[in-house]
């Protein structure tokens, strides 16, 4: 159980008296943020903000690098326009956590949370491949942070490469992915969250039901989307991958193009916690037609 602690609370925005007060620890031990569980009579909350070597963590310093993401003026523009985040829901099979305050910090109602599945059912593949699907209805020639991409597609290769300079991956098997990702340059760019995981989701019944992490959403190349979703539909069969091949209209000539390129980045991020480097580019390439 988590430890009960003092805090310089209420809050302003929590208008009912505050009954207890939890720090709330990450299972993940390079975790970004501090996090505690506020709960009233009536309503229970989530305060979090950025632990203070938060930028020296190779995640947000490569989101600065590729998409120009800084996660403190993230907080401060991003999340506070209500436009982007209310088109955004509104296509979404999924509901968005909304934040009840924002400045260093993110206040938002925590919302009920079974965990993850251990298998996922057909209803609730439908509902996660309907939610890809909008954000592929949504485009941009620019990529950068969700409310203001500023940086042209056309220097996405640069930039990609610039960017992994920062990082520990061989040089020699950068240069061979993006010379094999040049032949097909990228020009659409889509809604994404950097981080994305089935756990950044709360589940109820088994169906994935909340988005309730906002952080790391950005405009990127919709390719990127597709290698990410190669991982995390490993476990599922054929059949299914090819409903999301379909439904997602992969391009597979852009998908061959630049996969490397993307695992590669993703490695680099650190996304999945992977160590090792050659077991993680021979993971199967899923989405085939």
């Amino acid at each position: 159980m988590a430890q009960a602690l003092a805090f310089p609370l209420p809050h302003p925005a929590i208008d009912s008296p505050i009954q207890q007060v939890y720090w709330s620890p990450s299972v993940y031990p390079d975790a970004s943020h501090q996090l505690i569980y506020i709960k009233t009579a009536t309503i229970a909350y989530y305060l979090k903000w950025p632990k203070k070597q938060v930028k020296s963590h190779i995640f947000w310093r490569l989101s600065q690098a590729w998409f120009q993401l800084d996660i403190h003026s993230n907080y401060q523009f991003s999340m506070a326009s209500a436009d982007i985040w209310l088109q955004l829901s509104s296509a979404s099979s999924l509901h968005w956590v909304r934040p009840v305050a924002v400045e260093y910090y993110v206040l938002s109602r925590a919302v009920a949370n079974e965990g993850i599945p251990t298998y996922l059912s057909d209803s609730a593949l439908i509902r996660l491949r309907d939610h890809f699907r909008a954000m592929q209805s949504f485009s941009s020639a620019k990529f950068g942070p969700l409310v203001n991409p500023v940086c042209d597609m056309n220097g996405w290769l640069q930039r990609l490469e610039q960017g992994f300079q920062l990082t520990k991956v061989p040089s020699q098997l950068v240069q061979s992915a993006l010379a094999q990702a040049k032949e097909c340059p990228e020009t659409k760019a889509v809604p994404l969250m950097l981080d994305w995981r089935w756990d950044q989701l709360a589940w109820q019944a088994g169906l994935p039901d909340t988005i309730i992490d906002l952080d790391a959403w950005v405009w990127a190349p919709e390719t990127l989307s597709w290698v990410m979703l190669e991982y995390l539909l490993a476990g599922q069969s054929d059949e299914e991958v090819s409903r999301w091949v379909v439904d997602l209209q992969v391009n597979q000539h852009q998908l061959d193009a630049w996969r490397q390129a993307y695992r590669l980045l993703l490695f680099a991020m650190n996304w999945q916690g992977e160590t090792n480097l050659d077991a993680w580019l021979a993971a199967p390439k899923r989405f085939k037609a």
